[in-house]
């Protein structure tokens, strides 16, 4: 292949991972250029990401890279080693066996040697399940460290909430920031005198306040924030509301990732904050907040009707995903309240999924009050007999998801293969260059939404791994409710144990089907 109108990225990558010992930039860009001078590579750039993690290629010195490989300006890809391309099993293997290839780019680790462009060789291979493992590793380790930091007091927040800051002789502990703190006293005042966070809101722009967003220096430019640094809003104030953390105590772990490799942030429930009291000084006194926080529940929307409206908002059509909504119906034999699937409703093409309120609530309750005689009897065997059943309702699932990542590999390969063919057949003058664009743009869109599919398979089989792990946790609710007799006027037990319920019709048959917080899907019948 001939290089010599092409660059060749010498690419260099370090992250927070890597640690004190990791090798600097500037060493990565001088091995990297001395190779290039050894093989005579003149026609060099040099491409670097100082600070990002391997676990992932949202990079933007990569990104830079992978622009001028898309537009064919590419020959070669340089880097000192496999993990300096990144730290992903899978992702790495299609980027040396199938997209590097794919736009005609030789991949060379000058530590690694020839085998390192070959995905399917045993030493690519291997290292790159060791340097996977190493982020997991460090994942692992920096949770550790998270925990520890957590369990002496400490805040694992890097910033500050707005109405602190860090004390300048101890950057681990929050001191007031009285400008701030003014404005989050005024909101406590306003909320617990009667104000609604609207009225709050326009109240504080009026005198303005500046935004928390802006006054942290964090808006994005050209935002409406920073045309107005005093525009509040009602969402802004119920953040400010809702913060534990100015009664003076320290709230960690109110977010988390399903693995190392899911970048996307999933909130906790309150239950599961880690919370410890009187870590620094209060803003606000426990009175005050416990009053906010009373005034909160109590102003979300009531029903009025308890008892017959105890599932509102958490019936749901299993077929077509939408709300169902209830109906009154009038009958010579009585009157009743009725589910009926929204998209039916809205004549979108789902049935109507009729079922009536007493029925559902019925089989809700059996279905809670079965986990609680478990749970009572054996609290040991319910765990081993939720765990089992979880297993049982997602071996036929993983199965599938395994069989569909066989299809997606299986499918990149002959990719791969039929534009190297096409390339082929284009050097030899046999498809013009129109043909081979046509056919590529078509190949590469494909492969780009299997690679994102294939990510996503990834995720939800560590999901069904969280989900086992998570029967502890479930049960630790279970075990607060557990000796209350539960009736149909217990909103909040159910709020704590139900994530949502959904009526499934098959054949005019309707089924009532109950997911667990933290479990999913427990069919009851079947443990």
């Amino acid at each position: 292949m001939d290089f010599t109108d092409k660059l060749d990225i010498l690419y260099a990558r370090r992250s927070s991972e890597d640690g004190k010992d990791g090798e600097s930039i500037e060493n990565q860009v001088a091995l990297l250029k001395q190779y290039a001078a050894d093989k005579g590579y003149y026609n060099i750039k040099v491409v670097t990401d100082d600070g990002y993690t391997g676990t992932n290629f949202n990079r933007p010195g990569f990104q830079e890279a992978f622009a001028l490989i898309q537009h064919r300006r590419v020959g070669r890809f340089i880097v000192k080693d496999l993990s300096r391309l990144g730290r992903n099993t899978i992702e790495v293997g299609q980027y040396i066996g199938v997209i590097f290839p794919r736009f005609g780019v030789e991949f060379i680790s000058v530590h690694d040697g020839p085998e390192s462009s070959d995905p399917d060789s045993l030493v690519t291979q291997f290292k790159n399940i060791m340097n996977e493992y190493y982020a997991k590793d460090i994942s692992d380790k920096q949770k550790l460290s998270l925990q520890a930091r957590s369990n002496s007091g400490r805040h694992i927040a890097s910033t500050p909430t707005y109405g602190y800051k860090l004390d300048p002789n101890d950057r681990h502990h929050w001191i007031i920031d009285e400008p701030a703190a003014e404005v989050v006293r005024l909101v406590f005042k306003y909320y617990n005198e009667g104000m609604q966070v609207s009225e709050i809101a326009r109240t504080l722009e009026k005198a303005k306040y500046p935004a928390p967003s802006h006054y942290r220096k964090r808006v994005v430019k050209g935002s409406r924030t920073e045309n107005n640094p005093y525009h509040w809003t009602g969402s802004s104030v119920t953040a400010i509301l809702k913060r534990q953390e100015y009664v003076g105590d320290t709230v960690n772990f109110k977010t988390y990732h399903t693995s190392f490799k899911d970048k996307q942030v999933r909130y906790r429930d309150e239950e599961s904050f880690t919370i410890i009291r009187d870590t620094q000084e209060a803003i606000i006194s426990r009175e005050e907040y416990e009053k906010a926080k009373k005034r909160r529940k109590s102003t979300k929307r009531v029903i009025q009707t308890r008892e017959r409206h105890l599932l509102d908002d958490m019936i749901f059509c299993e077929d077509c995903r939408k709300k169902m909504y209830l109906n009154f119906r009038k009958y010579a034999g009585g009157n009743c309240y009725v589910y009926i699937c929204d998209s039916y409703r809205k004549k979108k093409g789902c049935t109507s999924h009729y079922v009536q309120e007493t029925e559902v609530i019925e089989s809700v309750l059996n279905a809670v009050r079965q986990i609680f005689d478990m749970y009572k009897l054996d609290k040991n065997e319910c765990r081993r007999t939720l765990v089992r059943w979880i297993c049982r309702r997602n071996e036929t699932r993983t199965r599938e998801v395994n069989e569909r990542i066989k299809e997606i590999t299986d499918r990149l390969n002959t990719i791969n293969k039929t534009e190297q063919a096409l390339f082929e057949q284009k050097l030899q003058q046999e498809i013009s260059q129109e043909t081979f664009t046509n056919i590529t743009v078509s190949m590469n869109a494909e492969s780009e939404s299997l690679r994102t599919e294939y990510g996503k398979l990834l995720i939800l089989l560590d999901s069904f791994d969280d989900q086992k792990k998570s029967v502890t946790r479930f049960l630790t609710k279970v075990g607060t409710f557990a000796d209350m007799e539960i009736t149909k006027d217990d909103r909040y037990i159910l709020e704590q144990l139900i994530e949502k319920v959904t009526i499934q019709e098959i054949e005019t048959k309707i089924k009532v089907l109950v997911y667990f917080v933290d479990i999913g899907l427990i069919s009851v019948a079947a443990l």
